[in-house]
């Protein structure tokens, strides 16, 4: 059995310890890590033009992986159609926020149709309430 003192043991480490200061010194490891990565945000609202004409709408979430909102409104032909963004210069929304408005030749003709007749519905309880 090879026995070593003690005072061997610790010059042996003190020399290592120094001869391991003296390389570090001149060797430099590149310890710095360089990847490709891409950034999603938590949703995205993606408004596009049908194959038809059609306007789709779809809400992706992509913390869960799926389609939260789909829509798609069909516009007739001759129908005048005006998309108003109300962003005023936000930049961060919060849920329930109206960001388009979409206003249809169509409906605002339906619209004042069913004005009309709920007027002569009003007027017509009027009469009858009275006698």
């Amino acid at each position: 059995m090879i026995y070593v003192s003690k005072k061997y043991i610790f010059f042996i480490f003190i020399l290592l310890l120094i001869l391991f200061f003296l390389f570090s010194k001149y060797i430099r490891l590149n310890l710095s890590i360089k990847t490709v990565g891409e950034v999603f945000p938590k949703e995205k609202c993606i408004l596009e033009r049908g194959n038809n004409g059609q306007l789709v709408s779809k809400l992706i979430d992509y913390e869960r992986g799926h389609v939260v909102q789909y829509a798609l409104n069909q516009f007739e032909r001759g129908e005048y159609v005006s998309l108003f963004f109300n962003v005023e210069k936000k930049r961060y929304f919060n849920k329930g926020d109206t960001i388009l408005s979409i206003l249809s030749s169509n409906v605002e003709e339906r619209l004042t149709e069913l004005q009309g007749e709920y007027e002569i519905a009003k007027a017509n309880l009027n009469v009858q309430a009275t006698g």
